[in-house]
């Protein structure tokens, strides 16, 4: 993710909702901006896209969906309940973020970073995640309902009571996280990679009794 900072070393201080305004009006994206100590802010837009740009120490509530985050960082932020669904995020890196209960349904993540950030509750239905590192973050209580996972890598992540549907989670490596409580189909369990004590728990699925 160095390189994403490097990207950032010219931009410039803005204020989002101008930004935003100013995207609108003149149909253009917003490229090469730091939004910092935005708090207690409130956006509602779509159909917008931001390249090379930093949201650092920003509380935002509303809603950007159907938006484009390509080359960007979030960094010490609060987004939580907000909603970015059907928005793409391309080589995107989120940092110490909290995002519970937060919408990306039909959502693209595609070579994204997380670390150390809080998505409990929140929902990722019918969305395509493709080479996402995960470390250090809680994922408890959310949804994954028809969700297509490609190069995921994940480390000390929980998915505590997690709902998995029509999800595959195939060559996937758990060994790592907490999937105490999950609820999958048994056919998507199929080639999971788990830690014997986790396939203990999840032989509970089939009403299997270990003695």
């Amino acid at each position: 993710m160095e390189d994403l900072y490097n990207l950032l070393k010219d931009s410039k201080e803005n204020n989002l909702q101008e930004m935003i305004d100013i995207a609108i009006k003149d149909e253009i994206d917003i490229e090469n901006s730091i939004f910092r100590d935005q708090n207690e802010f409130n956006v509602n837009s779509k159909n917008i896209e931001f390249k090379n740009c930093l949201f650092k120490n920003c509380k935002i509530s509303g809603s950007l969906e159907k938006t484009y985050f390509t080359y960007v960082i979030f960094e010490d932020c609060d987004f939580s309940n907000f909603s970015f669904e059907e928005s793409n995020f391309n080589n995107v890196y989120f940092k110490n973020c909290k995002f519970i209960g937060s919408n990306f349904i039909m959502t693209r993540l595609n070579q994204i970073k997380i670390n150390e950030s809080n998505f409990k509750y929140s929902n990722f239905n019918n969305s395509n995640i493709k080479e996402c590192n995960i470390k250090d973050c809680d994922f408890s209580g959310s949804e994954f309902e028809d969700v297509r996972f490609s190069r995921l890598d994940l480390k000390n992540v929980s998915f505590l009571g997690s709902r998995f549907f029509k999800t595959k989670l195939g060559l996937f490596d758990f060994t790592e996280c907490n999937i105490d409580g999950i609820s999958v189909e048994i056919k998507d369990l199929k080639d999971m990679i788990v830690s014997p004590y986790q396939a203990v728990e999840l032989s509970k699925m089939l009403g299997i009794i270990i003695k």
